[in-house]
Parts: structure tokens; C-alpha cells; sequence
């Protein structure tokens, strides 16, 4: 089955502005305990964490996957392109959450689609090419990684030293196993942060929905 990576389009599709929203209404200082911004990455959030809610920029178009700057880990996603994710592949590590979405004088019911697991298991590790990535030199190091395992490992390794190495990896080529089950994958550690992944059949369906600001890349095997 083949995959691609749903990534925010910043094409003419989405106006003449990226990323369509660049501000935000802040229902609680940015520093409160239950601010977004403020909660552990990747771990699943309590019912009442306040997100920002963004603010559609004047020259945008409201689509229905829309990019900001104001969520970072996560994807800003409509009604209908959600319900078409859950429908096809009933995702149990992901959290959706509800916010408001404001243009002009309009507010709009949109979900923060936020990770909390990864499908790092899924990978095919002995055809993706991992590097070993400085947050000051960037990728500098080819990693031999073969399986999970090893992966895990390296990870391991990398964070009991990042204090004073400041260094992580990064999958710069990806590939995943044969006789994938799931529609919809998250991969961390990808160019961006997190990939999030859908099969060729959750692609036609969010294509034939006729879902907005979305571009598709197809990712190897």
C-alpha cells in the first residue's frame, strides 16, 4: 500500500499568505499552567487545556487543513477532513481538540490534531537513511540503524547526552514496511519534526471529499 505525507499546502490555493494564521486569541496568559504551550509533548492532555485560537490572516483562504504558527506540535484541521481520519483509520494516538478558528467576524469549529504515539515500529530501517543531526551543524553523521531496536537504542544514547551535545536524529529517507494495516501513521524525527502519513486510500477519500489546503508527498518503500 502506498503512503504520503499530509503536509499544509503554500500554494495559491491557500491566498497569498504563509502560514494562513500568524496570530491568535490567547484566552489565558502564555505562561498559565494550563496553556498549550505549556504541557509535556506527546503525552495525552487534560479536558481543560487552553489552546490558542487562531486568527485567519486577512489575505488567506479558509481551507480545511490551515497552517499556523500558533499550534506547534500538531495539525490545525477542519470538521469534515477529521471525521474523514477517523473514519478510515479510528486513530487511538491521537487527540483531538476542539477550538475556534476566527476570520474577519466569523468564527469557525475547527480540532488541533495532536500526536501522543508514535508508528515508529512501522519503519523499514534497513531502506530509510538516519542521521545523527546537530541543532547547531545540522545532519552530519550517517547512522547504520536496522531495526526498531536499534533505533530505540540510538535514541537513548542521543538523549542521555543532549544536555551538553544538544544533538537528536534525523530520518532524512523513509520507508516503510509491506502489509501496513493502518490509513494514517505519525513518524517523528522527520524533516518538519512529525510526519503524519495517510495510505493511498484515506488519500482518495480526503481528495473525493474535496478537503482543501493539503499537498501529498508519496513516500518510498
Amino acid at each position: 500500500m502506498d503512503f504520503y505525507r499530509m503536509l499544509e499546502s503554500s500554494g495559491t490555493d491557500i491566498g497569498k499568505t504563509f502560514p494562513q494564521s500568524q496570530t491568535a486569541i490567547h484566552k489565558v496568559n502564555v505562561e498559565d499552567i494550563k496553556h498549550i504551550w505549556n504541557q509535556k509533548p506527546y503525552t495525552l492532555l487534560a479536558d481543560d487545556v487552553v489552546v490558542p485560537e487562531p486568527i485567519l490572516h486577512p489575505k488567506a483562504i479558509l481551507t480545511d487543513l490551515v497552517s499556523t504558527v500558533t499550534i506547534s506540535l500538531g495539525l490545525l484541521v477542519s470538521e469534515r477532513l477529521k471525521l474523514i481520519i477517523e473514519k478510515l483509520s479510528s486513530p487511538s494516538d491521537i487527540q483531538f481538540i476542539s477550538i475556534n478558528l476566527h476570520s474577519k467576524k466569523t468564527q469557525h469549529k475547527y480540532w488541533v490534531l495532536r500526536p501522543f504515539q508514535f508508528d515508529m515500529a512501522l519503519i523499514r530501517y534497513d531502506a530509510s537513511e538516519i542521521y545523527k543531526d546537530s541543532t547547531l551543524l545540522g545532519p552530519f553523521e550517517k547512522m547504520h540503524i536496522k531495526s526498531f531496536q536499534e533505533y530505540l537504542d540510538a535514541l537513548k544514547i542521543i538523549e542521555m547526552n543532549f544536555s551538553h551535545s544538544r544533538e537528536g536524529l534525523k530520518i532524512t529517507t523513509l520507508c516503510f514496511q509491506e502489509g501496513i494495516s493502518n490509513n494514517f501513521l505519525q513518524i517523528e524525527n522527520v524533516k518538519g519534526g512529525i510526519g503524519y502519513f495517510v495510505s493511498d486510500n484515506l488519500k482518495k477519500h480526503i481528495e473525493s471529499a474535496g478537503c482543501t489546503g493539503i499537498s501529498f508527498e508519496k513516500v518510498g518503500f
